[in-house]
């Protein structure tokens, strides 16, 4: 499976007061998920990108996307390896075991379910396709 989108963040996610006041709060993240949380793509408040495209377990690029940039992200599966793309460069390699569940949730793009944490810049060109195609 891969997901790929053209993204130019102008600025990250920012963490709810409740976090930064030290109690707990909910995940800040933007980017895209179908309802069931089976697939999904994240920009997180460090610029980081998070991908599951099984449920669990997820990947986590080592290198933030840039702020103002336009960013070629990709995340792609084939059953046993998860890689995250920047501009088709690997920038993580996950070794996972795990089958891609079918969803016919509807999909939420450019924020969170059900539609918080709207994504702060541009998207363009999102490809979500059933097999690892070129980044």
């Amino acid at each position: 499976m891969t997901i790929k989108v053209w993204i130019r963040p102008t600025s990250f996610p920012v963490k709810p007061r409740e976090e930064l006041a030290g109690k707990s709060a909910p995940e800040v993240r933007m980017g895209i998920i179908d309802g069931e949380a089976t697939y999904r793509m994240y920009v997180q408040e460090n610029g980081i990108i998070r991908c599951s495209l099984t449920g669990r377990p997820e990947a986590f690029s080592t290198v933030a996307v840039p702020l103002g940039e336009w960013t070629r992200v990709a995340c792609t599966f084939d059953g046993a390896v998860m890689h995250i793309y920047f501009n088709g460069v690997s920038v993580v390699e996950v070794k996972q075991a795990g089958k891609i569940a079918a969803s016919i949730a509807s999909m939420a793009i450019g924020s969170d379910f059900p539609g918080s944490d709207n994504f702060i810049g541009e998207m363009d060109q999102l490809e979500i396709w059933n097999a690892v195609v070129a980044p």
